[in-house]
């Protein structure tokens, strides 16, 4: 389901509130054959947490309809915690290979269509905004969304390396690769591609220790290769300085002198840098219980510079909106929930066998994260899917790598 996200949209918002249901009528028809495993008790408090504080911050706020109205912005914390009882029982025949698999084929079904869409029909898959190039978005709705999600596929993507032939392993590079130059380049996520440079070497760690290879050496490799491949650029930037690609990744260091320089209306980036600022600010105002979630753009709206004439729904950070919205409380519930993976693997997967649900941790709660530091990555229906639904299926695994630990 999630590696369909960027072909499928917000029809993946769809289909798991649908198994939603069905896990809440087998639930309904065998309340004795599923029960909640101690590894899913610390992501079904953080949904709790999350729900509570939104839900008190919201009612204290006042504005009653406008609250019903943010409700299914983050309903799956709700309507997923059936998933955490049954897909434990359900999925006891998956395992981290099988979700490798289905990460490479949704960044390689994804990046075909990108490419064919670029190339065949550009007035209709790509977004004109002023100013800007155009943007591959196919069914998400939002080039970040495109670029966020398959940033967080690609990382996924080579689960179960160790167990992979030789031809399944260049594919898995290949693919990689594709996926990369599809939300870096065609969605324009530079931030998304910032937070693959930032994860690059875990998954190099990672890599190194499903083949058996030594980590130092192989990350002074990989040194020496980005060396290399930065003096090849630097000698002939005049060559490459006017491609596609070079121009887009370009746009990063440009806005960051732009910052620098005061300018805060020329770049996104200088316009975040406002919003940050208005949203700090913000939470002065209440920093315990938050404005509500009806409010969390227009509570920091006033202390926006006098020419910002935008409206968004969120902060672009996941951190500020959310604290902007519940509060202290409602961001230490937010966070908790997306490094409960983390908690999870150091708790419970210390032995050596278990490199690729280690991996998988770090990626589906540290992911969400780098992202959210440019970007909202709740209070969008695609993207609460996404993220939370890789945190139960992440909880689902390591729940039946410890049944068969204690078998054997």
């Amino acid at each position: 389901m999630v590696a369909g996200v960027p072909l499928l949209g917000s029809l993946v918002t769809l289909i798991g509130a649908l198994a939603s249901l069905i896990a809440l009528f087998l639930i309904w028809k065998q309340p004795h054959g599923f029960g909640l495993t101690p590894v899913a008790t610390p992501v079904l408090l953080g949904f709790l947490a999350v729900l509570v504080s939104l839900t008190f911050s919201g009612l204290l706020a006042g504005d009653f309809q406008r609250f019903v109205l943010t409700i299914p912005m983050f309903s799956q914390f709700l309507y997923f915690i059936p998933l955490l009882f049954v897909l434990p029982v359900v999925l006891t025949g998956l395992d981290p290979l099988h979700v490798g698999r289905a990460a490479l084929a949704g960044v390689g079904a994804t990046t075909l269509a990108g490419f064919a869409q670029f190339a065949l029909f550009p007035t209709d898959c790509l977004i004109p905004q002023a100013g800007k190039p155009l943007c591959l978005e196919l069914a998400t709705g939002n080039p970040l969304i495109l670029a966020g999600c398959m940033m967080v596929l690609t990382l996924l993507a080579p689960l179960g390396f160790s167990q992979k032939g030789a031809f399944e392993r260049v594919l898995t590079f290949l693919v990689m690769a594709c996926g990369f130059l599809t939300f870096a380049y065609l969605a324009d996520g530079r931030g998304a591609a910032l937070s693959f440079v930032v994860m690059l070497p875990v998954l190099l760690i990672f890599l190194c220790r499903s083949v058996g290879w030594k980590v130092w050496p192989a990350l002074a490799g990989a040194g020496v290769v980005v060396l290399v491949l930065v003096a090849v650029a630097w000698t002939n930037w005049a060559q490459y300085r006017n491609t596609a690609l070079v121009v887009r990744l370009a746009k990063i260091p440009q806005s960051y002198s732009h910052v620098m320089a005061g300018d805060m209306t020329h770049s996104s980036t200088s316009k975040r840098i406002a919003m940050y600022t208005a949203g700090v600010q913000a939470i002065k105002d209440a920093p315990i219980l938050g404005h509500g979630p009806q409010n969390r753009f227009l509570a920091a709206k006033p202390y926006l510079p006098a020419e910002y004439n935008q409206n968004f729904t969120h902060l672009h950070n996941m951190v500020l909106t959310q604290w902007v919205a519940a509060g202290l409380i409602g961001v230490l519930a937010l966070l908790g929930t997306l490094l409960s993976p983390l908690w999870v693997s150091f708790r419970s997967l210390r032995s050596a066998g278990n490199t690729d649900l280690r991996y998988m941790a770090i990626v589906v709660s540290l992911g969400p994260i780098l992202l959210g530091l440019t970007e909202t990555i709740f209070f969008h229906d695609i993207n609460s899917t996404f993220h939370l639904f890789n945190i139960l299926l992440f909880t689902a695994l390591v729940a039946h790598k410890s049944t068969l630990d204690s078998t054997l």
